[in-house]
């Protein structure tokens, strides 16, 4: 009977240690998952300022365009 108490205390074991990496497991993805949306976010942010920075840059190009063939005619 006591190497039958044995093996079931090293089962015992195995199990936390096997529930103890899981848990380990599953908070990376999470954390990595979360990182990853906030990284989506920003860069989506990035992305409309960049663009809205870019409308404005065109229309200032426009209206100077626009001045330099008032002026040159």
């Amino acid at each position: 009977m006591d190497g039958g108490n044995n093996m079931d205390v090293f089962l015992f074991v195995i199990a936390i240690v096997a529930v103890v990496l899981a848990v380990k497991t599953l908070r990376s993805y999470f954390a990595y998952h979360a990182q990853l949306r906030e990284f989506e976010i920003n860069r989506q942010k990035t992305t409309g300022l960049n663009c809205a920075y870019q409308q404005e840059l065109d229309a200032l190009r426009q209206r100077v365009d626009s001045l330099e063939t008032k002026t040159i005619h």
